[in-house]
């Protein structure tokens, strides 16, 4: 028998985890990792929204143990910032609720263009992934309109480069 204390929780680690097979399945894993503890204690699900609403109650005990004070989310696509983009375009197509992404204000859709400075030329997915893997990180962001719009202008022959209207966004620890 396992006994943990919610105040002795170190981490939350939650996976997805993708099987390719003939009929592809994907399942949700959320394990807490307690203090002291040999093993973790993992939870299965069959999705994504599920996985959601197991992390918020898990860290809403958590939070109400310690006072106040929350535990570290770990295994997210990249950890603790909650999104996730493809690697061509870098379109963010998974967002996750009350994370430091979602808290700075991205969207569904929205092009992720350059970290740290206002760049013409769009980065590659690896320079985002370093990025993110700490905060306070801060990049800049073309909204789906936005981005349209910057088409249009160049397509038309309006505009002769393709400048979409960056907006910043600042990611931190809350």
């Amino acid at each position: 028998m396992i006994t943990l204390f919610w105040e002795d929780v170190l981490y939350i680690h939650s996976d997805e985890i993708d099987a390719q097979s003939k009929v592809p399945l994907v399942m949700f894993q959320c394990s807490l990792i307690g203090s002291g503890a040999k093993n973790a204690i993992t939870f299965q699900c069959a999705g994504a929204n599920d996985l959601k609403h197991l992390v918020s109650t898990m860290e809403y005990f958590i939070r109400n143990s310690r006072l106040g004070h929350d535990t570290a989310l770990a295994g997210m696509p990249y950890p603790t910032q909650g999104l996730r983009f493809n690697g061509t375009e870098n379109v963010i197509n998974l967002l996750w609720a009350d994370r430091p992404a979602d808290k700075a204000g991205l969207k569904l859709g929205d092009r992720l263009g350059s970290v740290g400075k206002v760049s013409n030329e769009q980065q590659d997915k690896p320079v985002f992934e370093s990025a993110l893997a700490s905060l306070p990180v801060t990049l800049y962001a073309v909204s789906p309109t936005d981005w349209d719009k910057a088409l249009i202008a160049k397509n038309s022959g309006a505009a002769k480069f393709l400048s979409p209207k960056l907006r910043k966004v600042i990611f931190t620890v809350s």
